[in-house]
């Protein structure tokens, strides 16, 4: 069961794709009687009440279906409340791995036991996907299951009785402060340079460092808002307003050389297209996500640097913070970290302890 918002005559309007007796999909559509304007949430919550509502009638045909035709109806469900790049993971993880596993065993979405799904936890791992890799999809068998529970189709949720493996925390890797001096040196004058300024000085992540306008830096003030991003999802580039999560949506503080180099930047940038974004290629075209993180990587190679992701800037960012004697809840909130509690996510983090924060960077010097 699949379902959608449409607007139509200023009001939004729910589509559903409902299965016929003969198992052919035929689109109905409902009134919610609610103007688009402002009304976005409260339109998803009463799309999510109505597929429920027909999940529960073609309930008897979803205990005849197999395990795929199940989870692609999940999926769609997920959709309404996951951001797309997570579903993008979540469709290839079903896809290529899921779907072959389940479907081959023959069965129905109600017959699989916790047998099936530890068999198919030690088959990963025997074919060489890493404990972390496997967390993720135990998340995924977990929320199918959970909605298998609540559909009234089995008694309980099989993974509460499958020992699944347990995510390995990694070791973080970062540049060390003479690395990220090199590298502010040796960027200069490529077309990743702001890129690279504004994810080592703000810390933000890859997404949210494309997601900068000019228009997000006040000078005046001395800040830079985050409440933007620009992502990846599939072959698709994503223009959004917003964060990773609410705690990501944040004003950070400048240090003077960083409000110096933007300065000047802003000064001599010349604008080819018809965009705000800081961080654009020569042609005036938004730089795709993927291109910074292959730009990143050849141009560490090329100076003789280890050649770590782009997101290892913003954990050196943390740890250049870390060296200078700041605590870990305060660089949490500098850097927007989800775990901080959205109530007091900024109650150990003073605005002079901010701004002390960004004089912090001053250190390392960019050399133009």
């Amino acid at each position: 069961m699949t379902g959608r918002l449409q607007e139509k005559n200023g009001r939004y309007y729910m589509i559903l794709n409902i299965r016929d007796d003969k198992g052919n999909y035929k689109q109905k559509w409902f009134k919610t009687g609610l103007p688009v304007k402002n009304n976005r949430r409260k339109a998803e919550v009463m799309l999510r009440n109505k597929i429920n509502e027909y999940s529960n009638i073609q309930i008897e045909t979803a205990v005849i279906s197999n395990v795929s035709e199940f989870l692609n109806g999940w999926l769609a469900i997920k959709r309404l409340n996951v951001q797309p790049p997570t579903i993008e993971i979540y469709k290839i993880i079903i896809n290529y791995h899921m779907i072959p596993f389940f479907d081959g065993l023959g069965k129905k979405i109600v017959d699989i036991s916790p047998s099936d799904i530890q068999q198919y936890f030690v088959n990963k791992l025997n074919d060489g996907l890493s404990p972390n890799t496997i967390v993720k999809h135990q998340t995924i068998l977990r929320g199918v299951f959970c909605y298998a529970v609540q559909q009234g189709l089995i008694p309980f949720n099989p993974l509460d009785r499958v020992l699944a493996p347990k995510k390995v925390e990694s070791v973080v890797k970062y540049f060390t402060n003479g690395q990220l001096e090199l590298i502010l040196s040796k960027v200069s004058g490529t077309v990743i340079e702001p890129a690279v300024y504004i994810a080592i000085y703000c810390g933000f992540r890859r997404g949210e460092v494309l997601g900068v306008k000019w228009k997000a830096v006040d000078f005046a003030k001395g800040i830079i808002t985050m409440s933007h991003t620009v992502t990846k999802c599939g072959s698709n580039t994503i223009q959004k307003d917003g964060g990773k999560n609410r705690s990501s949506i944040r004003s950070v503080y400048m240090s003077e050389s960083l409000k110096r180099y933007l300065s000047n930047l802003r000064k001599r940038v010349i604008h080819k297209g018809d965009n705000d974004y800081i961080c654009m290629l020569k042609n005036g075209h938004l730089m795709d996500p993927d291109y910074l993180t292959s730009s990143f990587k050849a141009f560490l190679i090329a100076n003789g640097l280890p050649p770590y992701t782009f997101h290892t800037l913003r954990h050196s960012s943390a740890t250049y913070l870390l060296s200078k004697g700041y605590q870990l809840k305060e660089i949490q909130a500098w850097l927007g970290h989800k775990k901080l509690e959205s109530t007091n996510r900024y109650a150990h983090l003073q605005l002079s302890a901010m701004t002390d924060m960004a004089k912090a960077f001053d250190g390392l010097q960019i050399i133009k």
